[in-house]
């Protein structure tokens, strides 16, 4: 198994630990936070970056500075609100090529605290799901605190792993979805980030969601 080399400075680390209105400024090792979507959707405070979701709008923030093809990518996330509707969609990217797309771990939330998780490419405009499941054991539930973890390693053949669980609770050894891809614009260093969007079904937003102790390592 790929592990996270633990004597190394992560190649990105983020506390919130500021505070910023309309926008996320500079995390604490990574560089800027490059947004889109609108920067007054964005805010860090109180210890967690704040993102606010009306329906049908994807907000996205990239690390833009990280370079790597082998990262190892974890988060926390929480929501103020259950969206009902078509739910809520976020997704943490583990690699963004200039000019060519993404590898991705896509969770979905439904308005019942039902979960996928799907690792994902993006090329070319095309996304495709290289494989997915369906979140046994977990029901999310307003104000719970998830924590999202995505490996994407190596290059003709790059690996994807990822896993999500309640972060008040312990990680489990196991990764949930995994999967190899060879997409040909793909194999070289990209960055990170996450992405997030409200169905546009979704009748009771604005939702405020809020990211918490962002880390990065070189996967070894």
């Amino acid at each position: 198994m790929t592990v996270a080399a633990a004597n190394e400075l992560p190649l990105a680390q983020d506390a919130f630990g500021r505070t910023v209105v309309n926008g996320f400024g500079s995390a604490d090792i990574g560089g800027s936070w490059d947004l889109s979507g609108g920067n007054s959707k964005f805010a860090v405070n109180d210890g967690s970056g704040k993102m606010t979701l009306a329906r049908g709008v994807r907000l996205t923030a990239v690390l833009g500075s990280v370079s790597s093809t082998s990262t190892d990518t974890q988060v926390k996330l929480s929501m103020d609100k259950m969206p009902d509707g078509g739910g809520f969609f976020t997704t943490l990217i583990g690699r963004r090529v200039a000019g060519a797309g993404d590898y991705s771990a896509k969770m979905w939330i439904s308005k019942s605290g039902t979960m996928t998780l799907d690792l994902k490419s993006l090329s070319g405009g095309v996304e495709k799901t290289l494989q997915g499941v369906v979140v046994q054991g977990l029901t999310y539930t307003q104000g719970m605190q998830l924590q999202i973890r995505l490996q994407v390693t190596g290059a003709s053949p790059t690996v994807l792993r990822a896993k999500v669980w309640d972060a008040a609770g312990t990680e489990p050894a196991a990764w949930l979805v995994s999967a190899t891809d060879t997409t040909e614009n793909m194999q070289s260093a990209g960055s990170v980030g996450v992405s997030s969007y409200v169905s546009g079904s979704a009748t009771n937003g604005p939702i405020l969601v809020s990211l918490k102790d962002w880390v990065t390592r070189r996967a070894e």
